[in-house]
């Protein structure tokens, strides 16, 4: 509703459930990924896909929660406070300045490779 209002639907993709064989080409295809957390300490899977496809991604989120402390460790990672605007356009505007060509490489990206990025990220992050 809020993208229509705002008329941007032509800069925003909100395409709901994708399937497995189609993440990582569709995230691939993305400028940035987003995640909003409701909760400071759940984490789901999306956010992983978007690392593992190094895919910048902006979290919002609760500060010093489990998003914010995954995305402090990863180069692509930005997160804004939920409760402060221009903390969110700070951040869009860093990612916009900054953005890198990482985002069309020619990886071949297969299930097994997402899962061996994922599991090297874990690794570094715990």
């Amino acid at each position: 509703k809020l993208i229509s209002e705002y008329d941007l639907t032509a800069e925003v993709d909100c395409r709901g459930y994708v399937s497995r064989k189609q993440v990582a080409s569709t995230i691939k295809g993305a400028d940035l990924g987003l995640v909003i957390s409701r909760n400071q300490n759940a984490l789901s899977t999306k956010k992983f896909d978007y690392i593992a496809c190094n895919t910048p991604i902006l979290g919002v989120c609760t500060p010093s929660g489990e998003l914010d402390n995954l995305f402090t460790r990863f180069e692509s990672g930005y997160t804004a406070t939920k409760s402060e605007p221009s903390s969110i356009y700070n951040s869009l505007e860093h990612i916009h300045s900054s953005s890198s060509n990482s985002l069309s490489t020619n990886k071949n990206l297969t299930f097994k490779s997402l899962t061996e990025e994922i599991a090297t990220i874990l690794d570094t992050v715990h």
